[in-house]
């Protein structure tokens, strides 16, 4: 027997890195209620716990996602920072589910094959608003654009969240 979904119920995306993090957050129903990144200049722990705070109080009943590391897969740094938000969840009785990209893939119906970018796309096609930030595909050659983190954050939300309508796309 399935657990009946609350509309009220919200997920935050965080993904963090080493030049800030960005987040989502997304009702149970699908709709994108709220997104944003930081820069470089973020005050890095203490910012991200701070923006985590800020949307508990706003969004209420809240569940988190964050990446699901295998070891080398990420910096030291952006390890801790993870650790740190898992922490944060448990002392403030926060669910907390960490996705791995594997799962962001499944559960968007892409392959495994399937780019960072192709990932953003398809983010685009669930969350129009989302369009506005997406970067063009990089070349080898390119940095990151920051505005990634906001799609990883995406992803992470989408994957934890086992009764989204991404098969509806």
């Amino acid at each position: 027997m399935s657990e009946a979904v609350d509309p009220y119920k919200r997920i935050i995306g965080i993904d963090p890195c080493s030049r800030g993090f960005g987040y989502v957050v997304i009702e149970a129903n699908g709709r994108l209620l709220d997104w944003g990144l930081t820069g470089s200049g973020s005050r890095g722990p203490s910012d991200l716990l701070h923006v985590l705070e800020r949307i508990a109080l706003k969004y209420g009943e809240i569940r988190l996602a964050v990446e699901k590391c295998r070891p080398g897969q990420r910096s030291k740094y952006v390890n801790r920072l993870i650790q740190r938000i898992v922490s944060y969840a448990a002392l403030s009785s926060i669910e907390c589910v960490l996705c791995s990209r594997h799962d962001v893939r499944r559960c968007l119906g892409l392959d495994e094959s399937a780019t960072k970018h192709q990932i953003a796309v398809r983010l685009c096609e669930l969350f129009p608003d989302l369009l506005q930030i997406l970067p063009h595909q990089r070349r080898l050659w390119d940095g990151e654009h920051l505005s990634m983190n906001v799609f990883d954050a995406a992803g992470l939300a989408v994957a934890a969240m086992p009764w989204f309508p991404a098969s509806e796309i």
